[in-house]
């Protein structure tokens, strides 16, 4: 997840949580998986938080890890997630979501730029062994009739027009986006948002709209 804040954290303080992340990043690193990435796994920063809850990085490349989180989950599931969000940093996903948001004049979901984003970072890693740790709440491009033959700014703009069109179809002409729009309802494919996990979309040729 792309964490579009600033925030304060605490830097990894014991021998294990240091060991810890230095294991996640050698997991990355394997012949196997992502070894032309080292120079940027070991230009990011890790902290971590003590009620975060989850896992991110900050739009200034700060990965956080939940210190719980860190502690009890295995090294190859916090090295999938990790992964991914090296590719999310690799790939600018945080600054072009501002340009994004900048272009649409502050008509942003994040939820669904964050769905998009999500898609093109499984597509660089659906051929390594960190696929099969990933968590099951990612949406990839397997799980949406869209090509992955794309760009992020072009998967959230038809992801968002799906969305749109089912609330005009629902609503009328003057529908528009609501404010209590989820992420988990998007991921579910329920409500009325754009199709996710076990809802693709209708159409055959969406990548091109």
């Amino acid at each position: 997840m792309i964490n579009f804040g600033t925030e304060s954290f605490r830097v990894p303080n014991t021998s294990a949580e240091r060991q810890k992340i230095s294991d996640i990043k050698a997991s990355i690193l394997l012949p196997a998986v992502l070894p032309y990435m080292g120079r940027l796994g070991h230009r990011l920063r890790y902290v971590l938080s003590d009620d975060l809850g989850s896992i991110i990085i900050t739009k200034k490349g700060v990965i956080v890890f939940d210190a719980q989180m860190l502690a009890e989950i295995g090294v190859p599931e916090l090295a999938a997630e990790v992964a991914h969000l090296w590719i999310h940093w690799l790939m600018d996903h945080a600054n072009r979501a501002m340009r994004v948001d900048l272009d649409e004049g502050g008509n942003f979901y994040a939820s669904i730029w964050n769905v998009a984003a999500d898609c093109h970072c499984l597509e660089g890693l659906k051929d390594t062994p960190l696929m099969k740790h990933m968590p099951d709440n990612l949406t990839s491009f397997g799980d949406l009739n869209i090509s992955p033959q794309t760009h992020a700014e072009r998967t959230y703009a038809v992801l968002l027009k799906e969305f749109v069109e089912r609330k005009l179809k629902k609503e009328g002409l003057n529908a528009s986006l609501p404010d209590d729009f989820s992420f988990e309802d998007f991921l579910n494919g329920t409500g009325d948002g754009p199709p996710g996990k076990g809802e693709p979309g209708d159409g055959e040729d969406e990548s091109d709209t």
